[in-house]
């Protein structure tokens, strides 16, 4: 509601009758000695009515009022607004929210991991064995050390080769001047071995399991 002030009172004498003297103007803001006390109509009644000819005078007050209304396009601005906000507010708080750290610690999982090293790291085949040579890593010498820095294996991730979900946790080992980062889906593959510089060596494929023995 937008209102303007007042813009004043106004005395509007009417046509006189007769000779009598004209009285002067009558102030809101003022008070006569006789008329402390009394209220304003009430002296304006008896200053008009007390003077012979001399008509009541008329007190009139001019003060304007217009209402603000908006217009469907404004009332869409501010929803927009609003909305805007709101999905600020909820969105710095959300950034707020620590982030999961993607490095598995629980001992079954790291455990596993560890059998993982040792089978693969320590068979005899040509590729392994050349892998081994190019790392420094002899076979009497491995000694997988578990990962717990969230950096580390964040940077991991992307040797997948897939997206992996945010709250997927794996288990990360490092041997030497490699690191070998378990599969969090083991049904898709096993783990995938990378140097210093997360540079993908090799992938382990899913566990194939054992065929079926026949009945005799």
């Amino acid at each position: 509601m937008a209102c303007d002030e007042p813009r004043g009172w106004e005395l509007a004498p009417l046509p006189r009758t007769g000779g009598a003297p004209e009285r002067a103007p009558i102030s809101l803001a003022g008070s006569d000695a006789g008329g402390q006390g009394v209220p304003l109509a009430r002296r304006l009644a008896s200053k008009a009515g007390g003077a012979s000819g001399v008509t009541r005078r008329t007190v009139t007050a001019h003060s304007t009022c217009t209402r603000a209304r908006r217009t469907p396009k404004q009332e869409l601005k501010m929803k927009a607004a609003l909305v805007a906000a709101l999905t600020l507010v909820l969105g710095s708080g959300l950034s707020q929210l620590p982030a999961q750290a993607p490095c598995a610690t629980r001992r079954a999982v790291v455990d596993s991991a560890r059998e993982d090293v040792f089978t693969v790291l320590g068979s005899e085949g040509k590729l392994v064995a050349e892998l081994r040579r190019e790392q420094g890593i002899p076979v009497d010498s491995i000694r997988p050390v578990t990962v717990t820095d969230p950096a580390i294996c964040t940077k991991l991730a992307p040797a997948f080769n897939r997206l992996i979900p945010t709250t997927a946790t794996y288990a990360v080992l490092r041997i030497g001047n490699i690191y070998y980062a378990r599969d969090p889906d083991q049904k898709r593959a096993t783990g995938v071995i990378t140097d210093s510089t997360y540079r993908v060596l090799m992938r382990l494929g899913a566990e194939v399991p054992p065929p079926p023995r026949r009945k005799p």
